[in-house]
């Protein structure tokens, strides 16, 4: 009885967390192929303002390329993406195994 009203009660949010990973997979594949470009783009303005003698400049388009390349931020966010599936994992589990 009580497996029952779990399932019950559990199921909607599953289902809930199951499309929610899903859009934020496709976000987060999408997002990292643009931001890959523009972290690009990023790196070779910073090199220029290096070559140009712009020290202070050059080093804060370098950090903000590091911060959007896939090491920076996507990487974060794809760790987080990773930890809300595993949840939804345990949950579907603890339900229907």
């Amino acid at each position: 009885m009580f497996r029952l009203i779990l399932r019950m009660l559990l199921a909607p949010i599953i289902l809930l967390l199951t499309a929610v990973t899903f859009l934020l997979a496709l976000l987060i594949a999408l997002s990292t192929r643009v931001l890959t470009i523009i972290s690009s783009l990023g790196i070779t303005l910073s090199l220029l303002l290096f070559v140009t003698g712009d020290y202070k400049n050059g080093g804060i388009f370098l950090l903000l390329a590091w911060l959007i390349s896939p090491i920076g931020l996507p990487l974060i966010a794809e760790w987080l993406w990773r930890g809300l599936d595993n949840v939804r994992g345990m949950m579907w589990r603890l339900v229907f195994c």
